[in-house]
């Protein structure tokens, strides 16, 4: 064999050996793409799902929004009818304490002024019994009425005997709630 010959051989052999190198080459990196592109797969499957449920997360989160805001509003409906209510009673009860102070009023200076009869003194006195007898509680007997109920605002009840009663004790009227007023 020639120089030429081993040369070309040479150059033959190489140029095989490069096509070779260059297939497996290609090979590895189709295995490598195949490998990324399923674990790539994986992650989007993983993150479509973690959105989807974060997604559902949020509706869930924004009825509960929703729902909390509509509470809060029930909420603030009911502070200021409350409100209006206890300044209702207390008005009511300002207006009651006026007459009694006028009542009172008027019975000494009557009482000063004019010369009574023996009649009329013993109907003063019922009334005056009958006013006092109104502002006793109405379960014990014994103790100053000064609670409120609610929603009949019946003064029927001392502080002790309130926090007991399901029901007002005139009425029969299911109690809610009470108020304690402060009679002087």
């Amino acid at each position: 064999m020639s120089v030429d010959q081993i040369d070309r051989f040479i150059r033959l052999e190489s140029e095989r050996f490069r096509l070779l190198l260059q297939h497996k080459i290609n090979q590895q990196i189709r295995v490598l793409l195949n490998q990324i592109e399923n674990r790539t797969r994986v992650l989007f499957q993983q993150k479509d799902e973690e959105i989807a449920s974060t997604n559902m997360r949020t509706i869930q989160l924004e009825q509960l929004l929703k729902k909390l805001e509509m509470e809060n509003q029930m909420r603030k409906r009911a502070v200021e009818e409350n409100q209006a209510m206890v300044a209702s009673l207390s008005q009511a009860l300002d207006e009651m304490r006026e007459k009694l102070l006028a009542s009172a009023n008027d019975a000494e200076s009557s009482n000063n002024n004019v010369r009574i009869g023996e009649d009329d003194a013993s109907d003063f006195g019922n009334n005056k019994k009958r006013k006092k007898m109104m502002l006793i509680c109405q379960i014990c007997n014994s103790r100053i009425s000064c609670v409120l109920l609610l929603p009949c605002r019946h003064l029927c009840s001392c502080k002790s005997c309130a926090s007991a009663l399901e029901f007002c004790p005139v009425c029969n009227a299911t109690k809610k709630a009470s108020i304690e007023a402060v009679i002087s």
